[in-house]
């Protein structure tokens, strides 16, 4: 993925908020190569202000109750 993204013209991330939390996915990309991240509503703030600090998009979507 991280080849892939290194080519692309952006790089989208769609992932749990969670994934913020441990490495994981979010990690393997450099939050500067990033155009958007799409998570839930759970997002910590401080994934926000990072997020924000590098001038990423991010959409978030309302976590529905199970």
């Amino acid at each position: 993925m991280r080849a892939m993204a290194e080519h692309a013209r952006k790089a989208i991330v769609l992932t749990e908020s969670l994934k913020f939390e441990r490495p994981g996915v979010v990690s393997l990309f450099p939050l500067d190569r990033l155009y958007a991240v799409y998570t839930d509503d759970r997002l910590g703030a401080e994934a926000r202000q990072s997020l924000a600090e590098k001038d990423v998009k991010l959409v978030t979507v309302p976590v529905g109750e199970a």
